[in-house]
Parts: C-alpha cells; structure tokens; sequence
C-alpha cells in the first residue's frame, strides 16, 4: 500500500536562474550591448541583469534556498548561491536530497521581467532572447529528461512567431506553455479573445497545458519601471518592512481567481475541451468557495439559461484545470473532493517556497508532505503528489531500485 513516505513527489513549480552567460553565449557577438548581460552594480554592491538600458533584478534574488538570512537579503553573486539554482547536476542532488523525484521548471528574469524585454529590445530580438532561453531551458532538462521538465516562454507580442516557438519548442522536450490569462495589463487582449485563437488551438493539438504563473504578465510599464528602481540590495534593505511584504504576498497569491474566472466564463474551456490549464504558486484553499460562487452565480444571474449550451463553472475546473498547493493544511480536507485537479509545488528556490531557509518548518519537501498530508487516503495522496502531474506533463515513475 502507497504510504506518505514512499509515494514519489513531483514539483510543478520550481525556477531556474539564468545563468550569467545565458544570452551572450547563444546570441551573435555582433549585436553587442543589446544582448542581455549581468553587469556588477558598484553602488549596490552585487551583480544585476541589464536588458537594454535598464538595470532589472539582482543575479541572486531569486536564489533564496540555503540563504542564511530572511528574504529580501539574497546572494549577491550567483557564486553566492546554492549551485542547485542554475546548474542541472546540483538541482538532482538537491531533488534526492530533498526526496522529489522530478520538477517542473520555470524561469526567473525572463518571465518576471518579459516587459523589459520587449520594450527595451523591440519586438525581434525580444523574440531572440526567448528563443535561446527555451534552447537553454532544453539544454538544462536533458541532463535527465525523466526528472526534470522545461516549460517554455513564448514571445507573446506576436501571435504567429508564438506557434511557431510552440512546434518547436515541443520537438526540444518542453511539455507546457508559460503563458498568462490577464494580458491586459501589458495592453494585450485577455485569453478569452479570437486574436488567441492560434495560440489555443495549437496547444490543444501539441497537447501543451498553459501555466499560469503567479507574477507574470501581471505588470505594466510603469509598474516595472518603478519595481526595477527597488530591486537593488541598498533599496532593498532600506524598504525592509516585514509586516507589509506578509501584507501584501498574501493577498497576491489569490490574484489566480480572476485568471481562472476569465478561461471559465470567458469560453475558453468550452471552446476548447481537450487544453488543460493549471494555476502556478496560486494556493488551493479558495478555489472551492471561488467555484461554488461562480456556480452560484452562474444560475441566479441567468447566465445559464441564457448559455444552455455551457456546462456549470466548476464542471469546467473539474474537466480541466489545476490548482496548486505547497504548504496547506487547513483545506487538505477538501482534497478527496478535487483529488483530480489538484498538484503539490515547492517554489524552489524562491523566498517563499518550502527549501530550508532560516524558518523553513521542515527539512525537505518530502517531510513537508509528510507532515501536511498524513491523513490522505493512499490513492488521493498519490494523486496529488505524482499521478496528476506525471498524466498532465508525460511523467514516468522512478524505477523500483
């Protein structure tokens, strides 16, 4: 019988620093200062991606697994940093050390950063720089393909260039799609309308999943401009508020409802009944009272009558997406309901993920799971923790040795 301690763990949500050396060693030397760089920040005192003009976040942010200190302190240096962060050999350490058995993979700057990107480099050889993220993200998971699983950027200011990425992309190893439902606030219409179209169907007929991760495609111009003037160590430290970072994270991780909402009552799921969609570092909790109001809502709005040809909201999450979870307890009694559309993430190596840190509850991921999911019954326990991600990204189980 399955137990907590011997089900096999994957994580559907774990990043990849870009290494310093990610686009000067894959773009022609002959573009010069518009390829992507680290550069040492002298009044900072660490080093920091510059994209065009523009200074962006520090090498060692995102690095927080095995620092010492309380986030915003970070490795100054990638040398700094737990290897694990960027190097493919000393990630499988860390997963055995950590008792998972493969993960899902994400990058940090790109993503986080896309609008820079495109604005600093123009719409071409934006397209370039992820381009040779995606070649470099292969490149990592090769290493072993069977634990470790790339997803990919696409250049999404352009429709056609993003299927083209899409096919591939598919034929490198990538299994799924960095992609975001609240593209307005970059001035792009939402997932919901026709221009999508293309991307959508293609998914579907690759059979990529679309990932929506927290924190992307969620900032605008100006709101990127004024993160990017924050993001050094000194301005780090000098706006340390802990109570307002509780504050302010929290809340934010929710923000996946409105992204769900949208691919539910926007057709999308409808439309496209064989496209999966999961919602990355969003938390689980909310969802059930999120989808009972929809439900809700959906019948005493007239909605359904006026739509007899939808299905209700929830058959739709049921049918078709995932929720994630890292450190739950309180709705782990919800679990045997949605056992189907639910997947266990760590964050690695982000300041709120569950590597051990100077408060981290628990010595590992597997101890987490350990602790937290105790009570599960053997088959909702090995769903939520390995089958519904080994279905949804092409996932086979460790051998018995």
């Amino acid at each position: 019988m399955t137990t907590v301690r011997d089900v096999p763990i994957v994580d559907v949500d774990s990043h990849v620093a870009e290494p310093e050396d990610l686009w000067t060693a894959r773009m022609p030397a002959s573009l010069g200062d518009a390829i992507p760089k680290v550069v040492w920040d002298e009044s900072a005192g660490e080093s920091r991606w510059k994209v065009g003009d523009v200074l962006l976040s520090a090498v060692g942010e995102y690095c927080s697994a095995g620092w010492p200190e309380h986030f915003p302190s970070h490795p100054p240096t990638l040398a700094d940093a737990d290897p694990a962060c960027f190097d493919a050999k000393a990630r499988l350490e860390r997963l055995d050390q950590y008792g998972v058995w493969a993960q899902v993979l994400y990058p940090n700057v790109i993503a986080f950063d896309a609008h820079a990107f495109l604005t600093e480099l123009g719409p071409e050889l934006a397209t370039t720089c992820v381009e040779a993220y995606n070649d470099f993200l292969a490149e990592f998971a090769a290493t072993d393909p069977r634990r470790l699983v790339p997803l990919m950027m696409l250049p999404f200011w352009d429709v056609e260039a993003s299927v083209r990425e899409m096919e591939r992309c598919r034929a490198l190893g990538h299994r799924g799609v960095l992609f975001a439902a609240l593209f307005n606030r970059l001035g792009l219409p939402n997932i919901a309308d026709a221009s999508w179209a293309p991307v959508l169907s293609a998914a579907q007929d690759l059979e990529l999943s679309m990932n929506f991760h927290i924190g992307f495609g969620q900032r605008d111009k100006e709101s990127s401009e004024r993160a990017w003037a924050k993001l050094t160590k000194r301005a780090l430290a000098e706006r340390t508020d802990r109570l307002a970072f509780v504050r302010k994270s929290a809340p934010h991780f929710a923000s996946s409802a409105q992204a769900v909402s949208d691919v539910i009552m926007g057709g999308v799921c409808h439309r496209y009944p064989r496209l999966k969609f999961v919602s990355v570092e969003s938390g689980f909790g909310y969802f059930p009272y999120l989808l009972e109001n929809l439900d809700w809502l959906w019948l005493t709005s007239g909605a359904a009558a006026e739509y007899p040809e939808r299905d209700r909201p929830s058959t739709y999450f049921h049918r078709q997406m995932y929720a994630t979870f890292w450190h739950e307890r309180s709705s782990v009694p919800l679990f045997e309901e949605f056992q189907d559309s639910l997947m266990f993430e760590t964050d690695f190596p982000h300041e709120t993920g569950l590597a051990p840190g100077p408060s981290s509850p628990a010595s590992s991921a597997r101890e987490t799971v350990c602790q937290n999911l105790a009570g599960l019954s053997p088959e909702v326990l090995h769903k939520v923790v390995f089958a519904n991600a080994a279905s949804l990204y092409g996932l086979e189980p460790p051998d018995a040795s």
